[in-house]
């Protein structure tokens, strides 16, 4: 699995097989959105009644696997990394002698696609992208596979981020870096000529041309002309954009709806989104929540808070982390020092030794974190763990 970043202000990190992808309270711009986000979730654990659907990874002893919603393990830990489940598969690796490979399992633990990519993306809409070896070399190109492990588009690529509203960003493997976009077919409908680009999402994309950050259609057609120094995509209808050294919130006709009043600002999460405010100059941000009128519903009062997942958001208070609810509640006492979002009713979560130079919020791969210096479980909504901490 990996997460590449290229773009004006922003971390480039790519992730390899077991190789450690940092993110600790660090804005990048990703051309997709994290696997927690819940402006588009697999499945509701609400919806659920048979917790034994669900999936989660474990570590057992050097071995990745997985647990169902009642803490039974259900796929025996196997795997030297492994993914979260995604559309009903995941994603998971082994070491062989040429190297790591990636393949696709069911919930069954099933192979759909044996191990043999280079590096794999999680299912979206029927499609994952996947780092297709070129011969016996130690080059690759990305294309996708479906559901049932075939190829349907042809590994093309340099790089093929994951489809949302029916496209995916592309860089096509002819040196050129510029990003563009295909459509389920493999087609090229908006031909690479950006600089950087995020998910469609709404109906629109942002991306970065000349430097500067506007919006386009599924056309390709400019809605919003590129003038900003920074944006983010639209959610709730609103998009984050940058007026000089301050944040503020555009409509799709780019009519300012919430004044550039804050420090930083995020993409909407179900209804409310972070921003920051510096209470001293010279200080750093605090950070709290507001609503799509602008109105703040949770005062800035944290050293760092998430957005919000399945109606929970982390947050940091005197040096570990907690989970509020909407109303800016805490939710769950502050006493955690990794933790990944909320997704499918539970959190992963550790306690760990903050020497531990991975130490913070991981993304990427799970044997990153679970290979931490950490005592770590899933804890639900109710701080009452599914899987009790354990080395």
């Amino acid at each position: 699995m990996w997460n590449s970043v290229s773009s004006k202000r922003t971390l480039s990190v790519t992730c390899i097989g077991g190789i450690i992808l940092l993110c600790i309270a660090v804005v990048t711009r990703t051309p997709f959105k994290s696997e927690s986000t819940s402006l588009n979730p697999e499945v509701s654990s609400s919806a659920i009644a048979d917790k034994s659907d669900l999936r989660f990874v474990i570590l057992r002893g050097d071995k990745l696997g997985y647990i169902d919603g009642q803490g039974k393990i259900v796929i025996e830990p196997q795997f030297d990394d492994a993914y979260q489940f995604h559309e009903g598969l995941a994603a998971v690796m082994v070491s062989t002698e040429r190297g790591p490979m990636w393949g696709y399992i069911d919930k069954s633990g099933n192979f759909i696609a044996p191990p043999q990519f280079r590096r794999t993306r999680n299912f979206s809409e029927g499609l994952a992208g996947v780092s297709i070896w070129k011969g016996n070399g130690f080059e690759s190109n990305d294309g996708y596979i479906d559901t049932t492990g075939r190829v349907v588009i042809q590994p093309n690529f340099s790089v093929g981020y994951d489809f949302s509203d029916g496209l995916a960003i592309v860089v096509l493997a002819n040196g050129s870096g510029r990003y563009g976009f295909i459509d389920r077919a493999g087609q090229i409908v908006i031909k690479p000529q950006f600089d950087h680009a995020l998910s469609f999402s709404e109906g629109l994309a942002h991306v970065e041309y000349k430097g500067k950050d506007g919006f386009i259609d599924k056309s390709g057609n400019w809605i919003i002309k590129p003038k900003y120094e920074w944006a983010y995509y639209f959610s709730d209808s609103l998009a984050a954009v940058k007026f000089g050294k301050k944040w503020g919130y555009i409509d799709k006709q780019d009519k300012v709806v919430i004044q550039p009043v804050f420090d930083s600002a995020e993409p909407f999460y179900e209804g409310l989104a972070q921003v920051g405010e510096k209470k001293e100059k010279g200080f750093d941000a605090k950070f709290g929540f507001i609503d799509v009128t602008g109105r703040i519903v949770v005062e800035p009062q944290f050293d760092y808070a998430e957005h919000f997942s399945e109606g929970m958001a982390a947050v940091r208070m005197n040096g570990k982390i907690g989970f509020i609810d909407k109303t800016g509640s805490v939710a769950i006492q502050p006493q955690f020092d990794s933790w990944r979002s909320f997704r499918n009713g539970y959190s992963l979560v550790g306690l760990c030794d903050s020497n531990d130079p991975r130490y913070g919020h991981l993304s990427g791969q799970y044997r990153a974190f679970l290979t931490m210096n950490c005592k770590w479980g899933y804890v639900d909504k109710l701080g009452k763990y599914l899987y009790e901490p354990s080395n």
